[in-house]
Formats: structure tokens, C-alpha cells, sequence
């Protein structure tokens, strides 16, 4: 069964046929296009309302990023503590006599 839609693939290659050689092609930029690119070198640059929130929500992760990495490292030493202890407990005696005084 044939497809009613014509393969992409050679669509492309087919226009790809079609295209004059590289020599024939102009390697020049458009007529106007150097003046109005040095134009708008000084003109100030236009930003959103989303472009100040991304910039500061990279400053934001970094500081949350260093904020959490410090968290851990500040508790890390109680938490093995704990685990310690509860496998010295566990290995000692069995937990539930140790709950209930056997």
C-alpha cells in the first residue's frame, strides 16, 4: 500500500538536486547588512521580565547548591553516630528483647 505523504527523504535529496553548485551561490553577506549590525552595537539591550529571573535563578541555585552541600556535611557525623549505635544494638541483642527487658 502506497502512503498519500512522499518520503521526506526524498524530497530533500530531490531538492538537494535542484540547488545550483556552491560557485554559483553569493558567499556575500546582503546589501545593508554590516551597517545595520554596527548600529545596533550602542543601542541598549532590550531584556524581559524573564531574562532578569534567569540570571538570578542561576545565582540562586549555586547559593542553594552550596547551602545543601554544607547541610550535609555539618550533619553527616550525628547521622552515622545513630546508625552506629543502632547496629551495635542490633548485633548485641535482638531489638525487640532489648525493648522489652528480656
Amino acid at each position: 500500500m502506497k502512503s498519500s505523504h512522499p518520503d521526506p527523504w526524498q524530497n530533500l535529496v530531490n531538492l538537494a538536486r535542484q540547488a545550483p553548485p556552491l560557485s554559483e551561490r553569493s558567499s556575500t553577506a546582503p546589501l545593508g547588512f554590516s551597517t545595520r549590525v554596527v548600529a545596533r552595537v550602542g543601542q541598549p539591550v532590550e531584556r524581559s521580565l524573564f531574562g532578569l529571573f534567569e540570571s538570578q535563578a542561576f545565582r540562586a541555585l549555586s547559593v542553594a547548591s552550596v547551602l545543601a552541600i554544607a547541610t550535609v556535611a555539618l550533619n553527616l557525623s550525628p547521622v552515622l553516630q545513630a546508625f552506629h549505635d543502632e547496629a551495635e544494638m542490633v548485633d548485641g541483642e535482638s531489638v525487640t528483647s532489648g525493648l522489652l527487658g528480656l
